[in-house]
């Protein structure tokens, strides 16, 4: 055997070695993306569970919630503390939308995510609709012309 030779059997065998290297990469990859949208997903069912556990237990939140949902009451037919229960509550709802839509943008979610999200009875509710001019303040304005356009356009579509 010449040195040609078994400078070629070299290549061959350092080029199979970096082509498996890229495939291991690769999936490592893949592997590490799936485990970012599974914790992106997680963190807003997550924070969901904690709000709904903390408001839960305030008997305050819980009649004007029921007002809101079952009587479909609007804020002239909640008191000052029932609005206010009301109004922290739908806020942090909207927080969770507002990350929910940010990693939508930054590739790291699907679209769909936002639209599988378990608090879109809220939206159609005559409290939040009367309500929106306010919360939309306290929210980045991309988020705010995605959510009207999406969100609140396709519930109010549903709904009719």
């Amino acid at each position: 055997m010449n040195w040609d030779a078994i400078g070629a059997i070299g290549e061959v065998i350092g080029a199979t070695a970096v082509v498996v290297s890229l495939v291991y990469l690769a999936s490592q990859v893949l592997v590490s993306n799936r485990l970012a949208r599974a914790e992106a997903w997680r963190v807003p069912n997550s924070d969901l569970n904690s709000i709904n556990a903390s408001f839960g237990t305030d008997p305050v939140f819980r009649t004007a919630l029921n007002k809101a949902m079952n009587e479909n009451a609007d804020r002239t037919g909640c008191d000052t503390d029932e609005c206010m229960a009301l109004d922290m509550y739908l806020i942090s709802i909207l927080n969770i939308y507002e990350q929910i839509y940010r990693e939508i943008r930054e590739g790291t979610l699907k679209e769909d995510a936002i639209h599988d999200f378990g608090a879109k009875a809220l939206i159609m509710l005559p409290y939040f609709r009367g309500s929106w001019f306010l919360y939309k303040q306290s929210l980045g304005h991309s988020f705010v012309s995605y959510f009207e356009q999406h969100l609140m356009a396709e519930t109010a579509q549903n709904a009719s």
